[in-house]
């Protein structure tokens, strides 16, 4: 610990799966180090004690986060004119803490590439729609990637979704999409990202694990751009 507070140190890794919530507590409560742009965690982390870590560093410019985040809707209180994050560039972790994140940071995000992890298929998911609708703020957001988890099923039947009036609509500053499924191969999950990016009016480029869908995505939208121009 007193390495790591007192090195300049921009990039740390860690990988605790076996920390109980309290330790996880201790731990990133420790921690301040004044030289840090790069973290990765994983682990079972309680989310007051990562965004009290997030607010007490600055510097940070790529968070990654992996594994489960167990839910806690208290957040932990700080000024209102303490900038939160304020040279963030990439984000990737799982979808309740992109949703804080987004909620903590208002409007003045530098964030242009987000990456958000998902359990569930379902567009629906109220967390994930208040996520797409606070997105509609940063907009140097340029690439939205969504990891879907392996081994989950959908949640309606896979043309069962209606997307009318879905608030992605609003992301037109968003270029490219990119998806990933656990298990790999075309996928409920690659559908329902199809689905999605025909509202992303703007994307020039999709990704993902399947090809075949990715082609059809992109003949897509040279059509679409061909026919606009």
């Amino acid at each position: 610990m007193g390495i790591l507070k007192h090195s300049p140190i921009e990039t740390l890794a860690i990988y605790m799966v076996s920390l109980k919530p309290p330790q996880w507590s201790t731990l990133l409560g420790e921690l301040n180090m004044a030289f840090l742009e790069s973290i990765e965690l994983k682990g079972d982390i309680p989310q007051p004690p990562l965004i009290c870590f997030l607010i007490k560093h600055m510097g940070l410019k790529s968070v990654h986060i992996r594994c489960n985040v167990p839910l806690d809707r208290t957040q932990p209180s700080r000024s209102q004119c303490q900038p939160f994050l304020p040279n963030l560039l990439t984000l990737k972790a799982p979808l309740a803490v992109c949703c804080d994140i987004a909620k903590q940071v208002g409007s003045s995000l530098s964030l242009y590439h987000l990456e958000v992890e998902m359990k569930q298929l379902n567009p629906y998911d109220p967390t994930f729609c208040r996520l797409m609708e606070m997105l509609w703020h940063f907009q140097k957001l340029d690439h939205l990637g969504l990891r879907l988890r392996p081994f989950t099923t959908p949640q309606a039947p896979l043309n069962g979704y209606d997307w009318e009036g879905y608030p992605v609509h609003e992301l037109r500053q968003i270029r490219s999409l990119s998806f990933f499924w656990g298990q790999g191969g075309l996928s409920p999950g690659d559908i329902v990202c199809h689905h999605l990016s025909s509202l992303l009016l703007c994307l020039t480029q999709v990704t993902g694990h399947d090809v075949r869908l990715c082609a059809i995505i992109s003949d897509g939208r040279k059509r679409l751009r061909s026919w606009r121009g």
